[in-house]
């Protein structure tokens, strides 16, 4: 289950006992979290939240729109939609974050016009309350801005806050959480603005958009908000940092990577906490990922060096057990690999930004359809040279893979290297499915 540290201000509201759908509704960067990951958040939210009862997770987003925008197509889209569900919308839970353009096209607010400022809060307002008379009093929250770094790369909205979203959160979002259950430290639940705020070089794409990084964060930290509240747990809470300019270097916390058809390590289309590694272009070399998304929380963590791109497919199918959960053994990783034939060992993977001298355990999925009978040895090492493990990679179809478990350290520059090859007597292949990295505590 993923865990959240939580500072309330009030007694945790009850559990939302009537939500089967959430729905986020907002501007690009609503398009940006859910567009081609809806099923990665519905999955989270049911395996890693335990939330069977919710069926779907949705989103309307409407680039560039302002409140006034947004007001226009809740009345002719998102509301005659909610409408025509046949509970009128009850069930659903929105999560909407509708100001941002106009926090854009207004900032600093110091020197905007007063009149333009009472406009747009008032159809903020006006959006909430038609909302909430839709959904529910309780089935709305209005997340507060995010982080922008106006004048990018120049970092004003970081030495002096007031140039960017903070008062406009307090000025036009907060005061809407004081009247909901939805609120900590007078602040709405939905508080992203750390995110971008405390990890600004590493997530942001321009002052207001995300990288793939980003917007997988951001998604995983909305559905942790919207968990928190159906549950009637504490949300979520991230700090902001003291000085970011001068603390730009993640932590390394847990990754999970998994092998799929593609260029860059990116977001996994089915699993949230998942970064999806690519591997199937040989020959060419996969671009470094910096940082990837953690297992737990919502800061980034240690990232994989470039590699020599392995072979791999997709195509292997009948491999499921009917295990779900949120581990290397979820089925779906196993359709999927990444493998050499090689009996030199060859580059699995190089993950950098470790602390120095840090140990970390691994654990690599290693699973390859076979007949009954076969065998597929292969082999791991840290160094390249000497065998710190050997597995069997074949499994038949009905029983459970296997997984290779091995400990490393890292070098003094936070790097250290994962290699495997083919063992003697084996001409199939060596395979791996998916890696979680677990670094260990100092």
């Amino acid at each position: 289950m993923p865990t959240t540290t939580s500072y309330l201000s009030a007694p945790l509201p009850p559990p939302l006992t009537d939500v089967d759908t959430i729905l986020l509704v907002g501007a690009s960067i609503e398009n940006g979290m859910a567009n081609g990951f809806l099923a990665a958040g519905l999955d989270y939210v049911q395996v890693g939240h335990g939330l069977s009862d919710i069926v779907a997770v949705q989103y309307y987003g409407f680039s560039g729109m302002d409140p006034d925008g947004i007001y226009a197509k809740w009345t002719t889209i998102v509301k005659p939609a909610l409408a025509a569900r046949s509970d009128g919308g009850a069930g659903v839970l929105i999560l909407s974050m509708p100001t941002g353009n106009a926090v854009t096209a207004l900032v600093p607010y110091a020197n905007a016009n007063p009149t333009t400022l009472a406009q747009k809060k008032a159809t903020l307002d006006l959006l909430n309350a038609e909302m909430k008379a839709q959904c529910g009093e309780d089935h709305v929250l209005i997340f507060d801005n995010t982080f922008r770094l106006y004048g990018s790369p120049a970092t004003t909205c970081l030495t002096n806050q007031n140039m960017g979203a903070k008062p406009f959160n307090e000025e036009w979002i907060d005061p809407l959480s004081h009247i909901t259950p939805w609120n900590f430290y007078c602040r709405s639940y939905g508080y992203p603005y750390p995110i971008a705020y405390n990890w600004y070089t590493k997530v942001l794409i321009d002052s207001t958009h995300y990288n793939a990084l980003g917007y997988q964060l951001l998604f995983k930290y909305w559905l942790d908000v919207a968990a928190a509240m159906i549950k009637g747990t504490p949300p979520p809470y991230i700090a902001l940092k003291e000085n970011p300019i001068s603390d730009q270097v993640p932590k390394a916390g847990r990754a999970l990577i998994v092998y799929r058809p593609t260029a860059t390590v990116t977001r996994s289309s089915t699993h949230l906490i998942a970064n999806a590694r690519g591997s199937t272009a040989p020959g060419t070399v996969l671009p470094e990922a910096p940082y990837l998304s953690p297992w737990e929380g919502h800061d980034p963590v240690l990232g994989l060096a470039t590699r020599p791109a392995l072979s791999g497919t997709t195509t292997q199918t009948g491999m499921g057990t009917g295990n779900n959960s949120h581990s290397l053994l979820n089925d779906t990783f196993r359709g999927a690999y990444t493998f050499t034939s090689s009996l030199t060992f060859v580059v699995l993977e190089e993950i950098i930004n470790l602390q120095p001298f840090q140990q970390f355990r691994y654990r690599v999925l290693c699973c390859r359809k076979v007949t009954a009978g076969q065998t597929r040895l292969q082999e791991f090492s840290n160094d390249g040279v000497n065998v710190s493990g050997v597995i069997d990679s074949a499994c038949v179809t009905g029983s459970i893979p296997k997984i290779y478990v091995g400990f490393g350290t890292a070098d003094a520059a936070g790097k250290a290297t994962i290699w495997f090859r083919c063992a003697a007597g084996n001409s199939s292949g060596a395979f791996a499915n998916a890696i979680e990295i677990n670094p260990l505590p100092l």
